[in-house]
């Protein structure tokens, strides 16, 4: 499926080489996206958020190649007994994604980057009856929803007992999770979205995205960090219930955005081109996500990486919500030559 292969420039780093997860992923594919339609189409929930089968119950692997479906863990034990679907008439578009239903940057960059695909291949929200989607009607959800033109009632929550269908399934393909490099056409519907339009060219703020109020993946020494930084001039900002547009318009003033690894880091996508992101990690956690993310849209990615056992090369980065712990004294000194640079 993929079209080209992209060799992402490797980040700046406060170690001594670059960490082999970068190094690991540095050649990837850029996917072919695609709208498949499947009439009497059916969608089955699962830990994997979707598989989907065809009118005579086969299932059809390579529409479900997205996200955490690589890891194999089709819902094929259930294929010995299926429970009695729902049936909807008319037209299902499913969106579903496995941690989208109340993560801000996964459903930034996982799930409304499907409508955008789904316009480009003809399906207007006017054309669609019902949208599949891993739901809560939080505000960023109603918010960005409404900003595409979909109105609520068309909205059919999906979760991992649901079982779907449907006259025409719509199934928008955008990437597999393991090399999730977006095309320029995701990154500009998200920035249509907020309602930005172009990006200016460079900017002035200097933001840190904390994580405070975050229950997991804190920087233990934020409060320690904070004086030394906002002496520099930055910002302590943190965006839990902040709209989609004001994030926007907060991003695209950035001359330089440091925090610890996260959804917030997400909305680079929205800071000028001349802008560097310094994202703040640990040795047992960390994703590709925010460097792939930060080199398409033409910024300068660093990370800093915290103190503690590092994973031998090749292992899991499993430390999902593990505090990051560093040394404050040369996070602010590199973060300052950055500005002083």
């Amino acid at each position: 499926m993929s079209v080209r292969g992209v060799v992402v420039p490797l980040p700046q780093t406060n170690e001594s080489q670059v960490h082999w997860q970068f190094v690991h992923h540095q050649n990837v594919d850029i996917q072919r996206t695609f709208v498949a339609s499947i009439q009497d189409g059916y969608v089955l929930g699962g830990p994997s958020a979707g598989s989907y089968l065809n009118r005579h119950g086969d299932l059809l692997w390579d529409l479900g190649k997205e996200h955490w479906l690589y890891y194999d863990n089709f819902y094929s034990n259930t294929l010995l007994y299926l429970p009695k679907p729902r049936s909807i008439r008319g037209t299902v578009a499913v969106l579903a994604h496995p941690v989208a239903y109340d993560n801000y940057g996964h459903w930034l960059f996982d799930v409304l980057p499907k409508l955008g695909l789904l316009e480009r291949a003809g399906f207007t929200p006017d054309k669609i009856d019902h949208y599949a989607i891993g739901y809560r009607g939080l505000k960023f959800q109603l918010e960005t929803l409404k900003a595409a033109g979909i109105s609520p009632d068309k909205i059919i929550p999906f979760d991992q007992k649901s079982y779907i269908q449907a006259d025409q399934l719509l199934l928008p393909f955008l990437s597999t999770y393991q090399d999730q490099v977006h095309q320029p056409s995701t990154i500009d519907y998200v920035r249509r979205l907020a309602g930005i339009g172009n990006v200016p060219q460079s900017g002035e703020r200097l933001l840190f995205i904390s994580r405070e109020d975050a229950s997991f993946r804190r920087l233990i020494q934020e409060r320690e960090i904070r004086p030394a930084l906002e002496s520099l001039g930055f910002e302590f900002i943190t965006l839990a219930g902040v709209g989609l547009a004001q994030t926007a318009d907060l991003f695209k003033q950035a001359k330089l955005v440091v925090g610890p690894t996260g959804s917030g880091l997400m909305s680079v996508a929205f800071c000028p081109s001349s802008a560097q992101v310094v994202e703040i990690v640990g040795p047992t956690y960390f994703t590709c996500h925010h460097w792939y993310l930060a080199s398409e849209c033409g910024l300068r990615h660093h990370y800093f990486m915290g103190e503690g056992p590092s994973i031998p090369e090749g292992g899991s980065l499993v430390g999902l919500t593990n505090d990051i712990n560093v040394n404050p004294e040369a996070l602010v000194a590199y973060v300052a030559a950055l500005v002083k640079g």
